[in-house]
């Protein structure tokens, strides 16, 4: 017998000997769940077969975080605990480079490749089902440094891809062809005609595996290969676009024989509303869509107002509304048909109260910034809501997370549903450690990184204000 089988031998019994081992999984997870990351990150550290138990758990628990892959380490945020050793089982990764090429700003042109991420051995990645690869140049070198993953990924998202050597490379034969059971593929593209590499013709593939697809592109022209895309692949049900390429390309949405489920549209300007507005309601008649998302973002000064509210009402299927910028004092009671809405800033609502008594078919709210005060009249009055999101809530002497009373106030609205919470890790265990009770009869609190459906269309932001 060798020293090294000897050892392992050794370490092998002494930790099948260890107290600690012989509880279930299911009480480890118990235990686990009031431990913070960091916490468990360090007790992985302890020994191989602890790694393996806290790694299923991260699996599961903080299956909604995008870990960020660097030539340091995989983390989840600047100064936060490396989780390196646990690759194996982490779901979602975002790379700003893959091999660092450096750019001569007085030149404007990129220089040679210098450094591959060390780490990044594509069989360490068992687990993982999503990229995010924003801003990312593609080279040669590291596109094959992760080739072995390409295949097992549901959902690739690139923001500004572009290739060291566009004029001799195809973003299909080199880096999508491998993506072969790609559910989610999602690209925001630059203002040219041609997203990335020597052509369109990516488009003139088939993606059998394709159920959202998203693109975004600034063009001032048709794309003639988008036609051909739509005919060969009209088997997707949610479809996410930017108002420009709407716009742009008017005459193939009348006659594309695709039909979504979800049609998603991203607005930077609010007076692109109006113009919009004729074409999205003719092709929601024809049966394009069923329901219409309409998201906005603040560019340029920008912000949704009152008077966006009223163009928005004439928006047929309009079901989510999602506002990155909104004035405040804005009245979104006249939106009755939404049942998803996202606003950065509760403070913004003009009356929150009017709010959740008028939209009585809200079933989902998100909040990045948020008093306890904000989201009671919707505990108290949105008897469809089962979901309310906050990135960051804010608690004073007069509002805390109270359960108990909440929970109180929601029994007496007749027909109401179960609401989850979902916060910041930090304030789930005040909850946890100073209430005991996390999950009674009509409110539950949870980690708002357990949450692994809360994924927006066009969500290509690293914003640390915008995730768990």
């Amino acid at each position: 017998m060798s020293v090294g089988s000897a050892s392992a031998d050794v370490i092998r019994n002494n930790q099948s000997q260890a107290e600690i081992f012989k509880l279930k999984i299911d009480h480890f997870e118990e235990l686990f769940d009031w431990l913070s990351l960091n916490d468990l990150v360090a007790l992985s550290r302890t020994c191989k077969r602890m790694q393996r138990i806290v790694g299923y758990y991260i699996k599961t628990t903080y299956a909604a975080i995008k870990f960020n892959c660097t030539s340091d380490g995989i983390e989840r945020g600047y100064q936060e605990s490396k989780l390196t050793g646990l690759s194996s089982f982490l779901k979602k990764l975002m790379f700003h480079y893959l091999e660092y090429v450096p750019f001569d700003h007085w030149n404007q042109q990129w220089g040679k490749p210098e450094q591959i991420i060390p780490h990044m051995v594509a069989d360490q990645f068992k687990s993982l089902t999503e990229i995010l690869l924003t801003r990312v140049v593609l080279t040669d070198a590291g596109i094959s440094r992760i080739k072995g993953i390409l295949g097992q990924l549901e959902m690739v998202r690139l923001k500004f891809p572009h290739f060291l050597d566009e004029k001799n490379k195809d973003i299909y034969g080199d880096f999508l062809k491998y993506c072969t059971n790609v559910k989610e593929l999602c690209i925001q593209g630059s203002s040219n005609r041609c997203l990335v590499g020597v052509d369109n013709s990516w488009l003139l593939r088939e993606y059998p595996t394709l159920e959202h697809f998203e693109l975004i592109m600034n063009q001032n022209g048709p794309i003639d290969e988008l036609s051909t895309f739509f005919g060969q692949n009209n088997h997707f049900k949610r479809f996410a676009t930017n108002v420009e390429m709407i716009l742009a390309n008017s005459d193939t949405f009348k006659t594309t024989p695709a039909k979504w489920d979800v049609l998603s549209v991203e607005f930077c300007h609010t007076n692109t509303f109006i113009p919009s507005r004729d074409l999205l309601n003719k092709l929601y008649e024809r049966g394009r869509f069923n329901e219409v998302h309409v998201y906005f973002f603040t560019l340029f000064n920008t912000t949704f107002d009152q008077e966006s509210v009223n163009e928005l009402t004439s928006f047929k299927g309009l079901t989510k509304l999602y506002i990155d910028g909104m004035e405040d004092g804005t009245d979104l009671s006249r939106l009755i048909t939404l049942k998803q809405l996202y606003i950065s800033r509760a403070s913004s609502i003009a009356n929150t109260i009017t709010l959740a008594t008028k939209l009585f078919n809200l079933e989902f709210i998100h909040f990045t910034y948020a008093d306890v005060s904000d989201i009671v009249p919707f505990i108290c009055q949105s008897p469809k809501l089962t979901k309310i999101v906050v990135f960051r809530l804010k608690e004073n002497d007069e509002h805390i997370l109270n359960l108990v009373q909440l929970n109180k106030e929601r029994s007496k609205l007749p027909n109401a549903r179960k609401v989850t919470i979902h916060v910041e890790e930090h304030v789930y265990l005040d909850v946890k450690w100073t209430k005991k009770q996390t999950n009674l009869s009509l409110i539950e609190i949870k980690r708002g990184s357990s949450y692994d459906t809360l994924n927006h269309s066009f969500d290509y932001m690293d914003n640390p204000d915008r995730k768990f």
